[in-house]
């Protein structure tokens, strides 16, 4: 036997055998199209190798190769002997090998994570409050104190209501049908990775289209049925999402709270003849935000939202990207020698998936 190790003649062969199988006229190996040799691998004692075969067009076209890889044994082991300069070529075994499916597979879930792939930007935002001298200079006792914490105290409110209405002035233009928000003369995207709207009637998950917004109005019938269209939205490959939504968003709208909260707040089923188990008990958390009152119709239906907050926070759903914690400084001015509070944070909002929520009562959306 040649001076070759194995691994080195296993390479050198997994080369040649690529090479030739494309001069071969089988039709059952076509020139080699959309096929590799994965690996090769020769036996300690140089006897046998085994030349897996895959192909990009899944396990039965590489099954279909081999039988004509096999066929012209005869030649592949010639030209290696000539190649390689050996007195006796391995015995040469052709195997289906199911790696290219499985690469196949793997690429399109990374094509899949980079559709799913968006860019959200920070905004940055800045307050002052300033407390002037004499006011401090006048109080006395635990009000001197307080005072002196009131700036760090205002701008903390401030940023968190700055934060809320941010994030549900997104939400309510989303539903609202407009493709961006613009607060403080920026404008915010709200749409998702699909480069539609959050909410739209023709989102693409894989093969299927979805829509996530309805016009019926809110009622439990309403409900339950737009539960069980979110339950049953799937992956790009056709899997299950498990999507099960537990709260529920509403606008600060006296019909619509009262409507909810009749479906859901009681155990008992109301509108059944023998006061039987109402199964949307137990289910649901309910937010009510009066920065969606923009949303409430001079007559008709009331938008509402259903989220899964669970999926919500697993997959970066609906997105809020706090990327400087604030800051609060203190310093007196030199010249007033008033106290200076100074607020800093970069934030920013938007949403990368759709099929975390749902809405109804929309203008323009489909019908159950």
């Amino acid at each position: 036997m040649p001076s070759y190790k194995a691994g080195r003649m296993s390479e050198d062969i997994r080369r040649i055998v690529f090479a030739k199988m494309r001069e071969l006229k089988d039709p059952r190996v076509g020139g080699g199209e959309s096929l590799t040799v994965t690996r090769c691998e020769v036996s300690h004692d140089g006897s046998y190798c085994k030349v897996y075969i895959s192909s990009i067009d899944g396990a039965q076209r590489a099954e279909t190769a081999v039988k004509g890889l096999t066929s012209a044994t005869g030649i592949f082991k010639r030209e290696i002997s000539n190649v390689l300069g050996l007195r006796k070529c391995p015995d040469l075994k052709f195997i289906a090998d199911n790696s290219g499916e499985s690469s196949m597979r793997i690429f399109d879930k990374l094509k899949t994570i980079k559709r799913e792939l968006k860019i959200i930007e920070n905004e940055t935002w800045k307050s002052r409050m300033q407390i002037t001298r004499e006011i401090i200079d006048d109080a006395h006792g635990d009000m001197k104190r307080i005072i002196q914490r009131a700036g760090a105290t205002k701008l903390t409110s401030g940023y968190y209501r700055t934060i809320d209405n941010f994030l549900m002035g997104l939400l309510g233009a989303a539903l609202g049908g407009k493709d961006k928000y613009t607060i403080g003369g920026r404008d915010y995207a709200t749409t998702c990775y699909d480069s539609k709207c959050v909410f739209s009637k023709t989102h693409k998950s894989g093969s299927k289209t979805y829509c996530n917004m309805y016009a019926d109005a809110f009622s439990k019938d309403v409900l339950g049925k737009l539960s069980t269209v979110q339950q049953n939205v799937k992956d790009e490959s056709g899997a299950e999402l498990g999507i099960a939504p537990d709260t529920i968003i509403i606008p600060n709208d006296y019909a619509l709270k009262k409507a909810v909260f009749e479906a859901i707040g009681s155990e008992k089923d109301p509108g059944s003849a023998n006061n039987g188990f109402n199964y949307l008990f137990g289910q649901w958390n309910v937010i009510i935000h009066p920065a969606l009152n923009f949303l409430i119709p001079a007559s008709g239906a009331v938008p509402f939202i259903l989220l899964d907050s669970k999926y919500n926070e697993r997959n970066d759903g609906n997105v809020f990207q706090n990327r400087v914690s604030l800051e609060i400084e203190s310093h007196e001015d030199k010249d007033t020698k008033n106290n200076v509070w100074d607020a800093y944070t970069r934030f920013s909002g938007g949403f990368v998936d759709f099929r975390h929520m749902i809405a109804g009562g929309v203008t323009g959306g489909e019908t159950l």
